[in-house]
């Protein structure tokens, strides 16, 4: 309103729903650039359709949360961080991840370059002091079944007296507490070092263990940030083999409108033959549905928490499928 403002300045940049204002496209005050479509305040509309208008014919698309405007929110800022450049992923909607095309990895692509990189050689070398047995490798695995998935949990309003950084520093120190110890377990490694190294501030280098998942699985911790770590499956002498090849990216990011999200995605794929075999002849194929039940789970207890301490937050995204290595990764990300 003329006059007034948000703060002492009159700087506030947000506007309806929390979504910044994009005052250079039409003046100040004007515009509000959404994510994925741009919203003009003084006629009330939207320039641009919903790009999800194909999957959901029963509505106009130019309509928005189903003309829910005071108890829907446009969910924006789904992110992860690229492990390569660092830079946040935009990772998209529920409905648009299953959309995807078969061969579409290009929101993984990151973590298949990541064992390639220097910063996780440096890391996996320093480990790798007699501590590791194995280098688990993408390109040395048996299995040509890739899987991808992404989990997200929205948060509006973080737990009473947190900061983003207490959530994520609660959630990751404490992350075997948001599992279902049916499904899995979560211990530091038996080297006496990274118990220390996982409750300190930079947790890189520690290697932890995952316990009655088909087996005791290690991994290491091969990249952490202040929202965001990076688990990669190892073997050691203690827990031999693990049952898969990949990582699993952890995080917490700033959605810059006020919320946040919580999230892990992975790629990952069976390790060796006997894996394989267990897997397709034993198990019925359901160690990627258990891992699906495990990151369930984990988002569940986190919503849970987050909710019966003050804060408010909604799981947004349980999106998992598997792909062909041979044929939809491209030789140069293998």
């Amino acid at each position: 309103m003329p006059e007034r403002s948000y703060d002492s300045a009159g700087q506030y940049r947000y506007g309806f729903q929390g979504q910044e204002k994009d005052n250079e496209i039409k003046g100040e005050g004007n515009s509000l650039n959404f994510a994925y479509r741009v919203h003009d305040p003084r006629l009330g509309r939207f320039l641009s359709v919903d790009p999800l208008t194909s999957s959901y014919p029963h509505n106009s698309p130019y309509a928005f949360s189903e003309n829910r405007v005071t108890n829907s929110i446009e969910l924006e800022g789904l992110e992860a961080v690229d492990l390569v450049s660092g830079k946040q992923i935009k990772m998209g909607s529920q409905a648009e991840l299953k959309v995807l095309k078969s061969n579409d990895y290009s929101l993984w692509k990151d973590m298949l370059q990541w064992e390639k990189s220097a910063k996780y050689k440096a890391v996996y070398d320093e480990a790798d002091k007699g501590r590791i047995l194995d280098q688990q490798e993408m390109d040395w695995a048996y299995s040509d079944e890739l899987n991808t998935d992404y989990y997200a949990v929205n948060i509006t309003k973080l737990p009473t007296g947190m900061t983003q950084a207490g959530l994520y520093d609660h959630i990751r120190k404490n992350i075997g507490d948001f599992m279902d110890p049916s499904i899995a377990t979560f211990t530091p490694h038996t080297d006496f070092t990274s118990k220390n190294l996982w409750n300190s501030s930079n947790p890189t280098g520690a290697i932890m263990t995952f316990h009655n998942l088909m087996d005791d699985a290690a991994v290491l911790t091969s990249q952490a940030g202040s929202n965001h770590w990076v688990f990669t499956p190892v073997g050691t002498a203690w827990d031999w083999e693990h049952p898969l090849a990949g990582h699993r990216e952890f995080g917490l990011t700033d959605n810059g409108n006020s919320t946040f999200t919580f999230y892990t995605r992975g790629v990952d794929m069976m390790w060796d033959m006997e894996d394989w075999i267990y897997n397709k002849t034993q198990t019925g194929g359901r160690f990627f549905n258990q891992a699906d039940k495990l990151w369930n789970t984990v988002m569940d207890k986190a919503v849970k928490y987050i909710n019966d301490n003050g804060g408010s937050a909604t799981k947004t995204h349980n999106f998992r499928r598997v792909i062909d290595w041979e044929d939809d990764v491209c030789d140069e990300d293998k």
